[in-house]
């Protein structure tokens, strides 16, 4: 038997040369075979910050933020390599955005066909109904209005179909009697399967409701967890094809009960609007 040691730490064990050979060549290929996957890092956007790597007119920037702090030199020789961003979000939302070296696994991750699971807590404000939350979980053709650039004055009307998203209250809003109290601010949990453009905000200022926080807490596979706002941490590559929070699976859009109905109910109480226009 062959046994080879370091600094008195046995680092190899084999019964012949030939053995030995075969255990180093495993390992180098396995160290080859590592080095030509893509690199991801998870980023905890803040809010203000653009994604780009520059901008004319001066505004803070996440890549440029990154690139400056030399969170990449370790990749290629101590030199920074050009990060792609995997999906958006907008200037004034926070939360996890996903950099790579690989564009085509940026790609692969931002397809609508991937149908990829992205989760978002979004504090609403305004009068939530279980009816509202049933035409975010139905999903269909969304109207709103937009301030209209052309004109001084005025506005005009925005349409988009949205698929079915799941949505879940945090917390059903109690007194200090354990009855139901009446608030306009409500945190939310919201999954989609697509990654359009403001679709959160479009989807819920149609409902008359405001988005005054998103935070996006998931992509995929990918999970916000407690990453501190403004950190960024090298994380593990995980294939599109081997990710479970995809497509229907782990998908149930119906709630799991019927507090909404409960909450509704008490906040009749207080008179109002009690419809939604479709």
């Amino acid at each position: 038997a062959i046994t080879i040691t370091l600094d008195e730490n046995v680092i190899a064990f084999a019964d012949s040369v030939q053995d030995l050979a075969s255990q180093y060549t495993d390992a180098e290929g396995k160290m080859e075979q590592a080095a030509s996957l893509p690199k991801v890092w998870a980023a905890h956007k803040l809010k203000g910050e653009l994604i780009t790597h520059h901008d004319p007119f001066g505004r803070p920037t996440l890549l440029d933020r990154v690139q400056r702090g030399g969170i990449t030199k370790e990749v290629r020789g101590g030199k920074n390599v050009t990060l792609k961003p995997i999906g958006r979000l907008d200037m004034t939302t926070e939360g996890l955005i996903l950099l790579t070296t690989c564009g085509h696994y940026a790609r692969e991750m931002e397809l609508p066909s991937s149908q990829l699971h992205r989760t978002y807590r979004v504090r609403v404000h305004g009068r939530l109904t279980a009816m509202k939350l049933d035409r975010l979980r139905n999903g269909g053709t969304f109207r709103w209005e937009v301030p209209n650039e052309s004109k001084e004055s005025g506005y005009e009307t925005m349409s988009h179909y949205y698929g079915p998203m799941k949505v879940q209250m945090e917390a059903i809003p109690r007194g200090r009697d354990g009855n139901f109290k009446a608030r306009s601010n409500n945190w939310l949990q919201i999954t989609c399967r697509e990654g359009k453009n403001r679709q959160i905000r479009n989807a819920l200022s149609a409902l008359g409701l405001t988005v005054t926080r998103l935070i996006r807490i998931s992509f995929g596979d990918y999970q916000l967890h407690s990453i501190p706002p403004g950190m960024v941490l090298r994380v593990p590559y995980k294939p599109v094809a081997k990710q479970v929070h995809k497509g229907k699976k782990n998908f149930q859009t119906k709630p799991k009960s019927n507090e909404l109905e409960e909450y509704d109910a008490a906040r009749d109480d207080e008179g109002g609007v009690q419809w939604v226009q479709g």
